[in-house]
């Protein structure tokens, strides 16, 4: 099967991808299972890797943490805390608190917030920075804050109220009409699944109430140091 189809120069012109050439793969052949033009392992506490350079941009960095956690694992009484962690962790870990990282984003140019830089999903939750590296030590800094993320992110009762209203506005900017047809193609999708009885976003009545111990125990139950499985 070709990939791109027969006289192609035009459309390669076209678009200015001249580095493009035909391929030719079989239907029946089998792909192999190790990622292609990447660096990648696995480190001793199980964390795998992978690292891939680019030209462009040039002097920065895009570092993306995949913490295998996301609101699939939630109990009935935890549908939501899965978000309201990922908005937790801007907010203060072991070594930076008080908003710390978002200060450090501010400095250095690069974009913050929990809503541009975490996503949490059914499967995972992922945290991304995209920082500038022409000092190193702003690399080093970076790749800190995301081990922060991995298991160091601080639950305080005065932390889960302040994270509580920003997660609730999320919930409620999610009920408009776009919003109710995705969770009911969701449910659809999933039927028969417990992933259709764990939307993302969690109930709103959890997101109100959840107290941090309840929050504090979904992280040390495990779920959080899944990253290392």
């Amino acid at each position: 099967m070709d990939l791109l189809p027969g006289g192609s120069s035009s459309m390669v012109k076209k678009t200015g991808f001249r580095s493009l050439k035909l391929v030719n793969i079989e239907m029946d052949q089998v792909l192999g299972d190790k990622p292609v033009g990447v660096d990648y392992g696995r480190l001793d506490n199980g964390l795998s890797y992978y690292v891939r350079c680019n030209s462009k941009p040039k002097m920065r960095a895009a570092l993306a943490l995949a913490v295998k956690v996301g609101s699939v694992l939630e109990e009935e009484e935890e549908r939501g805390v899965t978000r309201i962690v990922e908005h937790l962790a801007f907010s203060a870990t072991q070594n930076y608190t008080n908003h710390d990282i978002v200060r450090f984003l501010e400095s250095i140019g690069a974009e913050f917030g929990a809503c541009q830089n975490a996503v949490t999903s059914a499967g995972d939750t992922v945290y991304e920075l995209f920082v500038p590296v022409d000092k190193l030590e702003l690399l080093s800094e970076a790749i800190s804050v995301l081990a922060e993320f991995s298991s160091e992110i601080r639950v305080s009762k005065d932390d889960v109220e302040r994270e509580r209203g920003a997660v609730m506005e999320e919930y409620r900017g999610n009920r408009n009409a776009t919003g109710r047809m995705q969770d009911a193609h969701w449910l659809l999708m999933m039927a028969g699944s417990k992933y259709a009885e764990r939307l993302p976003i969690g109930l709103e009545k959890v997101i109100r109430t959840v107290s941090p111990e309840t929050v504090k125990q979904f992280i040390r139950s495990g779920t959080i140091l899944a990253i290392w499985q």
